[in-house]
């Protein structure tokens, strides 16, 4: 089965060809986000670029609420103008494939089921960490969206005097030091003492971020993905801490978490969609 996998993002769009479990095509464009005419017509520039007589179908992920049945996505991260757009018809008017659209953090979670550390388990939460902070579910073997694809929306958990993304994000590290997340990483592994507290403060909020997520959906594994997570030796043990003191002594002991090691999980992820549906 052949199938294009699309990450749209509001600074970039990633999209490939996926055929036996493998990237055989890839395509990076900044995203032409002046508006959403725009950037639906580089969704489409990019899979004619793709698209060949044996596509199957289109994956999507999107940083947005999205209507999984309609294709319909809703207030789109960084795009002027983009409230309420069917995305699925839009796509549909140009090619005649089946196409499948999902918030970015559920297609992540799906990336691992398939393609990722999580393949032996049904009980999956994925975390996303990077410039926010996100998560996808999975209960049982099957994506778990909620009533408005919002299942998996722990950013917005109020937290201490913000919310989680607040504290569990890269924007972290900004406001703490006043630098990139790289550049401090870099910093830390060059023993700046700084530097290393910063990271084990933050792996004490992301302890609470995992506790919450453990204690909402007692997932089998947690997988956590994005750019914080290359920085995960660094907080970690802080992490584990914060999160053993939060939890059941049992959840604790089973509770497998791991780092994604998927250099193109959104990619993957996307076209995870497809498989998806077809498995049901």
């Amino acid at each position: 089965m052949k199938i294009i996998g699309i990450d749209l993002g509001g600074t970039k769009i990633s999209a490939g060809v996926v055929e036996n479990n493998k990237i055989i095509k890839t395509i990076t464009e900044p995203t032409d986000n002046k508006n959403a005419k725009t950037v639906i017509k580089q969704i489409k520039d990019i899979i004619k670029k793709l698209k060949t007589n044996d596509v199957e179908a289109i994956g999507l992920g999107v940083p947005a609420i999205v209507d999984t049945s309609k294709g319909i996505v809703y207030e789109m991260t960084n795009i002027a103008g983009w409230k309420k757009i069917s995305l699925a018809d839009e796509l549909k008017k140009d090619f005649k494939l089946p196409i499948y659209i999902n918030n970015d953090a559920n297609c992540f979670v799906l990336g691992e089921k398939y393609f990722g550390k999580a393949k032996k388990f049904k009980d999956i939460v994925g975390i996303t960490v990077g410039t926010g902070l996100g998560a996808g579910v999975i209960i049982n073997n099957k994506i778990y969206n909620g009533q408005n694809c919002g299942a998996g929306e722990i950013c917005m958990i109020p937290y201490l005097d913000k919310n989680l993304e607040y504290y569990c994000s890269g924007n972290f590290f900004k406001l703490n030091s006043k630098m990139t997340g790289d550049k401090l990483y870099q910093l830390a592994i060059n023993n700046d003492k700084k530097a290393k507290q910063i990271f084990n403060n933050f792996g004490e909020h992301m302890g609470s971020a995992l506790a919450i997520v453990a204690l909402a959906y007692d997932p089998e594994i947690i997988v956590i993905g994005g750019s914080v997570a290359e920085a995960f030796p660094l907080y970690k043990e802080m992490m584990l801490k914060s999160l053993k003191k939060k939890i059941y002594t049992l959840t604790f002991a089973n509770l497998k978490i791991a780092i994604s090691t998927n250099k193109n999980s959104a990619i993957l992820g996307a076209a995870s969609l497809c498989l998806d549906a077809k498995n049901r």
